[in-house]
């Protein structure tokens, strides 16, 4: 009971006067997220934060408080609103991938579209890779693919993800030999990847080590939603 009302003490504090300074605004936002307020932390940030709209890390706390929310509609709301600030593309640039990322999740590929053209940073190439994918234009997303992994050093567990792409496109377009090339090369371990190698297996008559790969879904993956549709469609 303590602890609820010396919450609510600080929530109308905050909410009686608005911060003077930056300092302030940083400290009151650090106050409310210490004491799980994030769903007021988040109306605090976008009730005052357009006065520090000029500020150089303002899209580092709109990130950080996006992190500690708990639904997607929150996360969204706060990062399309806060990226109508007045601002450098650079300084929003962090922002507008996460909001893209968001967007793409909720299928909203349009929209996504858009707002990955905000950013600089290169994840954001292949994040345009992964929507030519969903959108279903193949031959763009392999374009946009290959040019993300021309980089150097591009992010790992990116490369691996965009290596399982790659051979998902080739074996659309038929080409087994090239999409299980690829998918060695991909370390990424997921269902997807264990689906695909089936159906390579399938195309090029290798039925043993089909069987060996079903063994592996209905032993590690079963539980998962897509496995448990594509082993009810593929019963032995």
């Amino acid at each position: 009971m303590y602890r609820f009302t010396a919450v609510l003490i600080v929530i109308t504090s905050l909410s009686a006067f608005p911060p003077d300074s930056y300092k302030v605004f940083k400290n009151n936002l650090h106050r409310l997220l210490k004491n799980n307020q994030y769903t007021f932390t988040a109306e605090y940030f976008l009730k005052y934060g357009e006065r520090f709209q000029r500020r150089v890390d303002i899209y580092t706390l709109a990130l950080n408080i996006t992190k500690q929310l708990l639904h997607i509609e929150q996360k969204t709301n706060l990062l399309f609103r806060s990226l109508k600030w007045r601002g450098s593309r650079r300084k929003k640039s962090r922002a507008a991938l996460k909001f893209a990322q968001l967007l793409i999740f909720l299928k909203e590929y349009q929209r996504a579209r858009h707002i990955l053209t905000k950013s600089y940073a290169r994840e954001a190439v292949y994040y345009r890779g992964v929507l030519s994918y969903r959108l279903r234009d193949y031959s763009k997303a392999m374009r946009v693919f290959r040019k993300y992994l021309d980089f150097k050093h591009p992010d790992p567990l990116l490369r691996q993800k965009t290596l399982l792409y790659m051979a998902r496109i080739v074996f659309h377009f038929g080409d087994y030999k090239e999409s299980y090339r690829l998918l060695l090369l991909s370390d990424y371990q997921c269902v997807e990847r264990i689906i695909l190698l089936y159906k390579i297996y399938t195309r090029s008559g290798e039925l043993q080590k089909r069987a060996r790969v079903l063994d592996l879904l209905e032993n590690k993956y079963r539980h998962l939603p897509q496995a448990k549709q594509f082993l009810k469609k593929n019963k032995r």
